[in-house]
């Protein structure tokens, strides 16, 4: 009986069976088949035993399903984990063939550039440098690592770029340029533009610094010979303008002084003091004349030099650029010439006044006398004849004389009668020019009067030129004012006439009316 048991246990039939139903429950059916009643005395409790096995497999089975589930999502999440971290380090690679990459490009560029670079520590100890950097000091690699640029900068220099460097380790600046002297390994003065700009650490803090170096020796060379020559320059315009200040006061001085001069029959004759002024705005003159070339041509030479520092050298720093702005450059360059003619004409033309100062100067100023003014009034018109008859045989002019009874007078004869011959040259001169524009069409005249009044002797000269507006008269006693063309006048006549009047105690007065004439009264007293 057993051994059927074991068959039907392990037949094929029940295995089968197995898989459609609990195997608890068939046997069961079988062994109340097989032996009946027999066993109905163990059936229930062995029933319990299978129902609890079955809620137990299905408990089981459930929790596998579960488990399956959960085994199921954690491939798929780890397989996309996986593919992600692939992902991940194939973009990690990328970044790191582009960061080899671009450090190799630092590289050649930190190495290559055509400025000096170093990178230096926050105290100052440099840790690496490129090859230009180690060109414009001088040092090795070897020579040059692990030194502070303290130990090669200028000590002028140091203490600047020592608070420009706290202020921008403070964050005060962000960074800081400056131009500044290395020494040499040599031993010369290397003068360099400097660029700093900090390194930050991790924590926010300035750890390392970065310092870019221009090598500006060759412009600091130009820009000390263009201040050498400018200076230069300067010393010679300064020289120009004493020499022009000294000209000016001996001009005031001659002004001033015009009443000892006297003037001849073709120009004053000034005197003694006249001829020592002379000679020395000469010599003033001369000096000013002799170097109006070769300071013309430094100017010429420095301009030049402007022109090639531009040309070389085109962007200027801020402070170049801001002085040119300043200054107006380009006007001055266009100006400098324009300066130099005028100051050339200008010396030429006092040059030839002095020159003739010189040639019709006399050394004569006479005592105090007392004279007749009548004696010398006819002088005078006898001295003048030529002119009263025409310059060029034109024109006569007829002196009408209307004198009064006169006493003698205490003068100085010779300046008086220079004052006669400046009234009646003015006289004709004005006469000549109405002829000549058709204003005048009769004979020229000049009347001569004298007449006495409260101890004071009045002398007219009264004539019917071409007459003075009013603007003219209020400048005819300026010193070196004239009205005639170029080379025909200097200007001095009526101021050393007024001065040798004013001189005497009197007054020179002026009366006319434009197209009809003009009358001088000279008024003096009789006695000094």
């Amino acid at each position: 009986m057993l051994q059927l048991l074991q068959s039907l246990l392990t037949s094929e039939l029940l295995i089968s069976e197995r898989n459609e139903m609990l195997w608890s429950e068939n046997l069961l059916w079988f062994l109340m088949t097989l032996f009946g009643w027999a066993v109905i005395g163990v059936s229930p409790l062995y029933l319990r035993y299978i129902r609890q096995s079955r809620k137990v497999e299905v408990a089981l089975k459930q929790e596998n399903e579960i488990l399956g589930y959960q085994v199921e999502l954690g491939t798929a999440e780890l397989k996309k984990t996986i593919e992600k971290l692939q992902l991940q380090i194939q973009e990690r690679n990328v970044t790191e063939a582009a960061l080899r990459s671009n450090e190799k490009r630092f590289r050649a560029i930190f190495s290559e550039a055509a400025v000096g670079i170093s990178h230096t520590d926050i105290s100052g100890r440099i840790l690496r440098s490129n090859r230009k950097y180690f060109d414009i000091i001088g040092y090795t690699e070897k020579e040059l690592l692990g030194l502070k640029f303290q130990e090669i900068t200028h000590p002028e220099d140091l203490q600047k770029e020592l608070i420009l460097q706290g202020k921008m380790l403070r964050g005060e600046i962000p960074n800081y340029t400056m131009e500044k002297r290395y020494i040499h390994k040599d031993g010369c003065e290397v003068w360099i533009n400097l660029t700093v700009s900090p390194i930050y650490a991790d924590d926010g803090k300035p750890s390392e610094l970065i310092k870019v170096v221009e090598d500006i020796s060759a412009r600091k060379l130009v820009q000390k010979q263009l201040v050498e020559s400018e200076a230069k320059y300067r010393e010679l315009a300064a020289i120009a303008q004493e020499q022009a200040t000294k000209l000016e006061v001996a001009l005031e001085e001659l002004a001033s002084t015009q009443g000892q001069l006297i003037q001849t029959e073709k120009m004053s004759s000034l005197g003694q003091l006249v001829g020592g002024i002379a000679h020395e705005i000469n010599n003033s003159i001369n000096f000013i004349y002799g170097n109006i070339d070769p300071t013309q041509d430094y100017a010429r030479d420095l301009l030049y030099l402007i022109k090639l520092y531009q040309k070389y050298y085109p962007h200027a720093g801020e402070e170049i650029q801001a002085a040119t702005k300043m200054i107006d450059l380009d006007f001055i360059e266009e100006d400098i010439p324009k300066i130099f003619s005028s100051m050339f004409q200008g010396a030429e033309r006092i040059r030839q006044t002095v020159l003739s100062l010189r040639n019709f100067s006399r050394l004569d100023e006479a005592e105090m006398k007392t004279v007749d003014i009548h004696q010398g009034i006819d002088n005078t018109v006898l001295i003048l004849k030529n002119l009263l008859n025409g310059k060029y045989n034109e024109i006569s002019i007829d002196v009408m004389k209307n004198y009064s009874e006169l006493p003698l007078v205490q003068c100085y004869p010779g300046q008086l009668n220079q004052v006669f011959v400046n009234i009646l040259d003015n006289a004709i001169d004005a006469i000549e020019e109405s002829f000549t524009i058709g204003k005048l069409t009769t004979k020229g005249k000049i009347l001569i009067k004298t007449s006495m009044k409260n101890n004071q002797i009045y002398i007219s000269f009264a004539d019917n030129g071409i007459g003075i507006n009013e603007e003219v008269k209020y400048k005819i006693y300026d010193p070196f004012f004239t009205t005639k063309p170029p080379g025909s006048g200097t200007g001095l006549g009526m101021s050393v006439s007024y001065k040798i009047v004013e001189k005497h105690g009197g007054k020179l007065q002026c009366f006319s009316t434009p197209g009809e004439g003009t009358e001088f009264i000279v008024c003096i007293p009789c006695k000094q």
